[in-house]
């Protein structure tokens, strides 16, 4: 049940963040454009927290997505992965809420959030 959960939300978060890459050609204001990201890096947290329980609970896992003939999309949890995934996640978020003040008033506020939200979802 806890690997179904963090598979939909591994795949929310993934969205989330790739969404954001079509937010500089929209007519959005800033603050939302950031709002939008850091709403999807407090979920990659979150996430880091669920996977390290089901690690700690259930061990090692692979968590499968979706599978079609053979082929499929699979993550696998072990601890150096999760190690990983909450190490990036909590940069993202010291990077994020610093850039928020630092480039605040620049001509490439939007483009720079777009930017690395693809990045981290990837």
């Amino acid at each position: 049940m806890l690997a179904k959960i963090c598979s939909i939300v591994l795949i929310l978060s993934l969205l989330n963040l790739m969404l954001t890459a079509l937010i500089p050609k929209s007519n959005l204001k800033a603050s939302f454009v950031r709002k939008w990201n850091l709403t999807g890096i407090w979920i990659s947290l979150l996430m880091s927290v669920g996977f390290c329980l089901l690690l700690f609970f259930e061990g090692n896992q692979n968590l499968s997505l979706f599978t079609f003939e053979g082929l499929g999309l699979e993550f696998k949890l072990d601890s150096l992965s999760v190690s990983v995934y909450s190490m990036i996640a909590i940069i993202a978020l010291v990077v994020l809420r610093y850039s928020k003040n630092y480039l605040k008033g620049e001509k490439g506020y939007k483009q720079f959030f777009a930017t690395i939200s693809v990045t981290l979802a990837f």
